[in-house]
């Protein structure tokens, strides 16, 4: 199995001399942290190759390193573009099955950017686009830019939508009156960089542009910038008011995919995945700027962790655990208890070493109607009418005791759709 990362960025010398002059400038700077970042992003020959052996990655997706083209006027939006696309179709050509790419288009100019778009697909062979946020305020929600995602879904290939700073009176108001680079990162990469996005994707779905182009795909970074936390809150919105098609957490689950991008932080992949599921995560490392080695090594871990969980599921198929009665209940919705399920059946065989506090970890199929209850067992063939789900205090390693006592949490979810669906490999750790 081949392991791809997917907001990886490159940058040519026209381009730090043009658009990205201030990264340039900055990473020249008198012991700055950057000083060999102009020399990484512009190699796309062996050394980035080598670097991607070290550290175990086999196929990078590369777009044009932040800002991109989004800033500039049309006309030279639209030369940058072609330009950086071409030279990014020469290294792709010249490593096929270790390169590919995401197009630069000029967003400024959308018939324009749909044109080099296509061509860059059809051509020259690239998996989508990358867009840097906003364009001197003017948000992807506007219909002026449709023309974009109309072509993306014909062509089936996905938008992935970058950060870029907030528009300058923004940056005023939230993020002014500290330092001049206090307020350039927070106002960035330490915080205003996600909340931009995160803005930005939910003006998108509010918007209706997925209501227009249902099988339209747009792909985040930083483990959703803050969305997956906020997801459930979005329920306050519901379509009686947004006058959407469905409640905007749909459209987080079913538009939306997510990158890691270096946010190697355990907490927020487990929110990310129990809000959205694994089929919606890809695996990024944000390379040059962080670490490809750090990256592996978090990815790693989760499928080490994965296989001692296997190991451990096969003890104790043999060994059912214990019916317990706890003295806490929560009653979740039938939608979000499948997702609860769902998720906690993953985590059981993707990190069980979390779980080191965890006294007991059971379920219990038991048909409420039917009367007796049904074994212990993950392999069962059908559901019950009643799933319970019992966890012990602490469930994350480290995590602060927030349950007093030795007392378990219960999920119970009472729905009948959970009868007679196959358990298909399910593993509780």
């Amino acid at each position: 199995m081949r392991t791809i990362t997917l907001e990886e960025h490159y940058a040519t010398p026209e381009f730090l001399d043009g658009p990205g002059r201030k990264l340039r400038l900055r990473a020249q700077a008198p012991g700055s942290p950057l000083a060999n970042l102009l020399e990484r992003l512009c190699d796309l020959g062996e050394k980035r190759i080598a670097e991607m052996d070290a550290a175990g990655v086999d196929v990078q997706v590369l777009s044009l390193t932040s800002p991109g083209v989004e800033q500039l006027e049309p006309d030279e939006a639209a030369t940058v573009a072609r330009r950086c696309n071409d030279r990014l179709a020469e290294a792709v050509g010249a490593y096929p099955g270790r390169l590919a790419g995401f197009a630069t288009i000029p967003t400024a100019a959308p018939d324009q950017a749909a044109a080099e778009l296509e061509r860059t697909v059809r051509d020259l062979g690239f998996k989508g686009a990358l867009i840097n946020g906003h364009l001197g305020g003017r948000y992807l929600d506007d219909k002026f830019f449709w023309p974009i995602f109309e072509r993306a879904e014909a062509l089936r290939v996905p938008i992935y939508l970058h950060p870029t700073q907030p528009p300058q009176p923004v940056i005023d108001v939230s993020y002014g009156g500290f330092e001049p680079l206090v307020t350039d990162m927070l106002a960035g990469a330490g915080w205003g960089w996600h909340m931009e996005t995160a803005v930005h994707i939910i003006r998108i779905i509010i918007g209706g542009v997925f209501d227009r182009f249902p099988n339209l795909q747009i792909v985040i970074g930083h483990m959703g910038e803050a969305l997956p936390f906020m997801l459930e809150r979005f329920e306050n919105m519901p379509p009686s008011l947004t006058k959407l098609k469905k409640p905007i957490p749909a459209y987080l689950r079913e538009n939306i995919h997510y990158t890691f991008s270096g946010f190697n932080f355990l907490p927020a992949f487990l929110d990310l995945l129990l809000e959205v599921g694994v089929d919606r995560i890809m695996f990024s490392a944000d390379h040059p700027y962080a670490s490809m080695v750090q990256a592996l090594a978090f990815l790693d871990k989760t499928a080490r962790e994965r296989r001692r969980s296997r190991a451990h599921c096969s003890r104790q198929r043999r060994t059912p655990l214990p019916f317990v009665k706890p003295p806490q209940l929560f009653k979740l919705d039938d939608d979000r208890a499948r997702r609860a399920i769902h998720h906690l059946f993953y985590l059981g065989t993707l990190v069980p070493r979390l779980v080191k506090h965890v006294s007991r970890l059971s379920l219990d199929f038991c048909d409420r109607r039917a009367g007796p209850r049904r074994p212990n067992c993950p392999t069962h063939q059908e559901y019950g009418h009643a799933v319970e789900i019992f966890a012990h205090r602490n469930v994350l390693a480290g995590v602060p005791r927030v349950i007093p006592g030795d007392q378990p949490i219960v999920f119970e979810c009472l729905d009948s759709s959970f009868r007679r669906k196959p358990a298909s490999g399910v593993c509780v750790g």
